[in-house]
């Protein structure tokens, strides 16, 4: 691990730190960020005692004064020498790792827990929880006068060009069809979702198929432009019109939620802001059904809440889908000689929740982290069994 950078939570990176496994010690500190000046330095004394936490579960471990300073060293160096923050202030958490060959720290967009993990594999369960918010997701602006597409992420929102492949405006699309481009609305019937759209002086009467035309035809780009159809769809405009998108839009995961009102003048870092507490909302919700449906099954034998079964199945690529509470810990260790799972808390000692975890996400399984107030029953997790 020679990384001193600030990385993200890309695949590729996280698996080369889910697989330094080994005798040396591995120190993770997990700790939280507030971006406010006046914050810094309670961000400080965080770190300090993140460190000081460290030093003395080294200590436990038997190891001497100067074998821990070699590991701490690239920890201390970057907190003694103001380079452990990033240069913008960070308001969530950094995750950082190391074995003192180098420092590798990941940039969470949640406010985490406080944690101090010493072992012979890294912790990784906040950094998890990270990927589920930094996930993509998509905004679709609309009106009948401008269209605007977005991909997006906790980060914010990148623009996708929709010239050439849509039509910007109602107008622009119907042409000469229409002559009267200040088209007003009202609600359908009581419980209809169709707005009924007219327009004054000698235009049409009815331009309802127009407007459905329209919607087909920015329909269709954002289907071509969006990099994951699967991703959630955020819709933001008026909401009689984004009811009538609904209705001629064949796009999987548009979000029940929507940004109502006139989003002409809406900057992006506005939508984002916006768009995000919805994106978030949902997949938290996502999560509790998730969560739910899990438990639901204990006991048919497609699924379990033992850490014990769960962590087992997980090591034989066996866990479809897990559930872990984020903030506990269940702490042992993995004999895989014996291939049991033993629980305790002194030290030598990992999370066996963070380890089922990780197991299935190397696997190929879907990993989501709730607060263990979230899950069913007062349980640390729920996972499904393949078979």
């Amino acid at each position: 691990m020679a990384d001193n950078d600030i990385i993200g939570t890309d695949d590729g990176a996280l698996r080369e730190i889910a697989a330094d496994r080994g005798e040396t010690p591995h120190v993770t500190v997990v700790v939280p960020s507030t971006a406010l000046p006046s914050a810094r330095q309670t961000n400080e004394i965080r770190l300090k005692n993140r460190i000081a936490e460290a030093d003395g579960q080294l200590q436990t471990l038997g190891l001497d004064e100067r074998r821990r300073a070699a590991v701490l060293g690239p920890l201390v160096e970057a907190r003694d020498g103001g380079s452990f923050w990033p240069a913008e202030p960070l308001d969530g958490g950094l995750a950082a790792f190391t074995t003192g060959s180098g420092l590798t720290r990941i940039a969470l967009p949640q406010r985490p827990r406080e944690l101090t993990v010493v072992g012979w594999r890294f912790h990784l369960k906040p950094v998890l929880e990270a990927k589920s918010l930094t996930g993509q997701f998509a905004l679709l602006a609309i009106s009948q006068n401008d269209v605007r597409l977005f991909a997006g992420d906790h980060a914010g929102l990148r623009p996708l060009d929709l010239a050439g492949r849509a039509p910007r405006s109602l107008e622009e699309s119907a042409g000469h069809d229409l002559t009267e481009p200040n088209l007003q609305h009202h609600a359908g019937h009581r419980g209809s979702a169709e707005a009924i759209y007219h327009s004054h002086g000698g235009g049409k009467d009815d331009v309802t198929p127009e407007l459905k035309r329209f919607l087909r035809e920015v329909d269709r780009a954002v289907q071509d432009l969006l990099p994951d159809r699967e991703a959630p769809l955020v819709l933001a405009g008026v909401e009689s019109l984004l009811a009538l998108y609904r209705q001629v839009s064949e796009l999987p995961a548009m979000l029940e939620d929507e940004l109502h009102g006139n989003v002409e003048h809406l900057s992006a870092a506005e939508l984002h802001g916006r768009a995000r507490e919805l994106v978030e909302r949902h997949r938290l919700q996502d999560d509790r059904d998730a969560a739910a449906a899990l438990a639901d099954a204990v006991g048919s034998g497609s699924a379990t809440d033992s850490t014990d079964e769960a962590l087992l199945a997980a090591l034989e690529a066996r866990v479809g889908e897990i559930v872990v509470a984020g903030d506990r810990e269940d702490w042992g260790y993995v004999d895989e000689g014996a291939h049991e799972v033993r629980h305790r808390d002194e030290l030598p000692r990992e999370d066996l929740l963070d380890r089922a975890a990780v197991e299935t996400w190397l696997h190929g399984g879907r990993v989501r982290v709730l607060p263990a107030e979230e899950l069913p029953g007062e349980r640390l997790l729920c996972a499904s069994l393949r078979y």
